[in-house]
């Protein structure tokens, strides 16, 4: 340092004995219980003059100073790899191998450990590395920077970027290396750039060469284009010259950090991988081989060797290395809940996204200390493909979904304040993240907020910023002072909702060309501001979610327009298309919305004479209005709404004790398990103002019913309509065709009038989407009742919303 400090405080593993400390002057103590290093001052150095330190040290790592933060009955839940369960490491010392991260403090640290310090997110150094490793001859050392095996087991490791971290390994590793060849944009030019990749695996480990032997001339080439579309996605480069994947023991645990993306599986410059890859996605590439060779051959298409071991290595690398980190953990945390699992259960993060941004660039900040953390959620988002839409209906809820039902109580403050269990919090900064950042390019622009954030990330690689820095440089550049922005993101406990009306979509002619015009438009009546994005599904299957009513595969990404609705204000929004969508899809962010992303179907797009084509938005006068003045509507998540169930529980299910004090609200609909009793689940094609729900059953005998009761304002006639759903899935006919037999048919109603009670029998299966009339009763002023059972010669029965409207 240049200037005289207070004192020097570092951490250190309590297990490392402190031996000689070089320095005159100074007073040195080590406490254990705190794994602090504290160096009290000594005389003023001259101006200009280095102060400098030296610390020897040895022993053994003491585990239990790793992950601080992480309670005690949560490191006491089993590791569970498929079926076994695997005793937790997080540091290796033995005579044959050694695995050193800096969660384990195995070298002086400044400051306090990041987990000690939670919820203050530290600053992080950028530090010049040297290492010299001395082990025993045969062994191989393998930490970042460039290698000088100097032999005899020597090796000296000298990293050409300042780090912020450092890790070793040391084992009977075989290297597999090879160097990749590209250029990069540079002015009006292009720059040559090299990057050396390797493999380090334990000696009889090497199950996987013989299924790429076709290919080890092309794996250049397969790398380089992997690794362009990512780069292209996320908008980043990669900023160093090597990367190594480095396989470690199977016990090798690591946690996932509130505050960061980042895990001990992957430091600068190098991947952590489990041992003979156990558990990674696409691994099992001897099955793999043998399913597309045999799909190959049934479809008469047969693919060649070279084309199956290209297919393997790139659905390897996706899965593993380049998918959104998210993805992977999101489809676990819903296989936890559908199976009632508590036990962790974790395939390993290796997702090469914290090289490059989470361990090359930090943000530090007192007054808005998680936006580190929200830049990161923001930038990995960008490489995420969107599950199938099937799952979600599967299995209810959506990990988005789930969030803004906490944030519903809590503001983002509070959570992180009083954190909830690791996949909470992941889902939550998910989505707050997401909208934080797309409210700003809203305002900003798209283009030109992508423009700033490339040349500012681009500016700022291995370096510490202050968040401030951030929001002054996009207040000067744009103009707008986005710091209250950023504490009504942190501290705002409200959540927008938003009421659609249409969309009415149609054929415009405009020049010599055909368009589509669709409008929609949207309400807020919250008192806090929201955002919404929107995009199509398109009628020639770009975009595709679904393959018959749904089907498997994963979303293409979308182009989505964002639209800011303040609070209180209605829009009205115009698209102009140039090719025919067949539905609007709409992502609500944080709101109160159910689904949060909802999908309006459009039917068959006719001509509009006249019609003057509208792209943009424009401000309404007031609110629209949703229904005809004289209409009473309950929905089943109004007060008017009531279940009557009788289940009868099952021998079994008492003796298990199976209860449902922790159940959630709402569930999927699950085709082979069918509930027996009324469950709400949300679906877009449901009716409702903020959630679109219904509550469902298995068809039963009709001891299970449901009643809508509502207070009419006049006595008179009125036309009773019940709300029809088409209903994806496994035996969903779907209106598209097919001869699989549709699980809703008939639905048994009773109405109750001034003239008695009528039971009525729906066709369900033959009812058009919407509202379907029921029968025209007369009804006095005050109290009516609809009510229906669960019996049903279909598969289940659903009871969403019922309407009464004055017949005119």
């Amino acid at each position: 340092n240049e200037v005289p400090v207070e004192r020097y405080i570092f951490s250190l593993n309590p297990g490392l004995a402190v031996g000689a400390v070089s320095r005159s002057g100074r007073e040195v103590r080590f406490n254990r219980d705190l794994h602090l290093l504290t160096v009290e001052p000594s005389a003023a150095l001259e101006p200009g003059g280095v102060d400098s330190l030296t610390v020897s040290y040895a022993g053994v790592i003491d585990e239990r100073a790793c992950y601080p933060d992480i309670g005690g009955e949560k490191r006491e839940e089993s590791y569970r790899i498929v079926f076994y369960n695997i005793a937790k490491r997080f540091a290796f010392i033995t005579d044959s191998y050694v695995l050193l991260t800096p969660e384990s403090l195995w070298y002086p640290r400044a400051g306090l450990s990041q987990g000690a310090a939670y919820p203050a997110v530290l600053p992080m150094d950028f530090t010049r590395f040297t290492l010299r490793v001395k082990t025993a001859e045969g062994l191989r050392a393998v930490s970042q920077g460039q290698v000088d095996e100097k032999g005899g087991g020597e090796f000296v490791f000298s990293p050409g970027e300042l780090l912020p971290l450092l890790s070793l390994a040391i084992g009977n590793y075989r290297v597999r290396s090879l160097t990749v060849e590209d250029s990069l944009a540079a002015g009006d030019s292009r720059l040559a750039v090299k990057t050396d990749y390797s493999l380090y695996f334990l000696e009889g480990h090497d199950f996987f060469s013989q299924y790429f032997s076709e290919v080890a001339d092309t794996l250049p080439s397969l790398i380089r284009d992997a690794r362009a579309g990512y780069e292209n996605k996320l908008d980043l480069r990669y900023p160093c010259s090597r990367l190594s994947l480095i396989e470690t023991p199977v016990q090798f645990f690591a946690y996932p950090r509130s505050w960061t993306m980042s895990m001990e599986t992957a430091q600068p410059e190098l991947v952590l991988l489990p041992e003979k890859a156990v558990a990674l996605p696409s691994v099992n590439f001897k099955m793999m081989s043998y399913f597309m060779n045999r799909r190959g051959s049934r479809g008469g298409n047969t693919m060649s060797p070279d084309e199956i071991q290209r297919s393997l290595f790139q659905r390897f690398v996706n899965e593993t290395f380049l998918a959104g980190s998210s993805q992977a953990r999101g489809m676990l945390a819903m296989r936890r809940r559908n199976r009632g699992l508590s036990a962790t259960i974790d395939f390993g993060n290796c997702s090469v996204f914290p090289l490059y941004h989470s361990r090359v660039r930090h943000f530090t900040s007192a007054a808005w200390p998680v936006f580190n953390a929200a830049l990161e959620y923001y930038l990995n988002a960008r490489t995420e493909s969107q599950s199938p839409e099937f799952i979600r209906f599967i299995l209810g809820l959506s990990s988005e979904e789930r969030a803004n039902l906490a944030l519903m109580e809590r503001s983002l403050a509070e959570i992180l304040a009083a954190p909830l269990t690791g996949d909470d919090i992941y889902n939550i900064m998910k989505i707050k993240c997401a909208y934080l950042f797309n409210y700003i390019k809203s305002e900003v622009g798209d283009k030109e907020f992508e423009n700033f954030l490339r040349e500012f990330l681009g500016s700022r690689v291995f370096v510490d910023s202050r968040a401030e820095d951030f929001i002054d440089e996009l207040d000067r550049r744009c103009g707008i002072d986005f710091a209250p922005q950023f504490d009504a993101w942190l501290h705002e406990k409200k959540l927008p909702a938003f009421v659609f009306t249409g969309p009415e979509a149609y054929q415009i002619i405009e020049g010599n060309r055909t368009r589509y015009q669709v409008l929609l438009r949207v309400s807020n009546p919250e008192p806090v501001d929201g955002l919404i994005g929107v995009s199509f599904r398109w009628a020639g299957g770009r975009g595709e979610r679904f393959r018959g009513p749904f089907g498997g595969g994963q979303d293409e990404p979308a182009d989505e327009r964002l639209f800011p609705v303040k609070a209180g204000q209605s829009k009205e929004i115009g698209l102009l298309l140039d090719e025919e969508p067949r539905a609007v899809r709409i992502n609500t962010f944080v709101s109160q919305n159910l689904p949060a992303n909802l999908e309006l179907r459009l039917g068959e797009l006719k001509p509009k004479e006249g019609a003057e084509p509208f792209d943009g938005e424009r401000v309404l006068d007031r609110l629209p209005d949703l229904e005809k003045p004289g209409t009473v509507i309950v929905d089943n998540e109004d007060p008017g709404f009531e279940v009557h169930s009788y289940e009868s529980e099952s021998y079994l299910k008492k003796l298990l004790n199976l209860g449902n004090g922790d159940e959630d609200e709402y569930i999927g609909i699950q085709w082979w398990r069918m509930p027996t009793r009324w469950r709400m689940t949300p679906f877009s094609d449901f009716y409702g103002k903020y959630r679109h729900s219904a509550h469902y059953i298995g068809a039963g005998k009709g001891e299970n019913k449901v009643s809508w009761k509502a207070d009419l304002p006049h006595s008179g006639q009125y036309d009773v309509y019940c709300y029809v759903t088409e209903l994806p899935g496994r035996w969903g006919r779907g209106r598209r065709g097919g001869d699989r037999e549709d699980a809703a048919k008939d639905f048994h109603f009773t109405v109750s009038h001034d003239d008695g009670a009528e039971e009525l029998k729906v066709d369900m299966d033959g009812a058009e989407r919407g509202w379907y009339l029921l029968g025209t009763f007369y009804f006095s002023q005050g109290e009516a009742l609809v009510e229906l059972t669960d019996q049903s010669k279909g598969q289940l029965v659903y009871a969403d919303a019922v309407k009464w409207a004055i017949h005119e």
